[in-house]
């Protein structure tokens, strides 16, 4: 074995340890942050239409305010109780 050979498996070694990180986030912070504000914004959406049937418009409304809060809260609550866990 060639000293070019070893250099290319110890490369291959380390790229594979860079991926296999749980550290290393799978998704980046932004594109997460849109994910959540869409889906939230649906999910907010689907909840004030369904609680037309049931009650009039200004409550659903609050309904689905309500629900979009809740999202992001548990969302804050586990973000931050990740940052401290990780100690960044």
């Amino acid at each position: 074995m060639s000293r070019i050979d070893r250099k290319k498996g110890a490369s291959k070694k380390s790229r594979n340890k860079q991926h296999a990180s749980p550290n290393q986030p799978w998704l980046p912070t932004r594109t997460g942050l849109i994910v959540l504000a869409i889906a939230t914004l649906l999910l907010a959406v689907w909840t004030t239409l369904q609680a037309v049937k049931v009650s009039g418009l200004g409550e659903s409304i609050l309904w689905g305010l309500g629900f979009a809060a809740s999202i992001w809260v548990i969302f804050g609550v586990v973000f931050f109780i990740n940052k401290w866990l990780r100690g960044r």
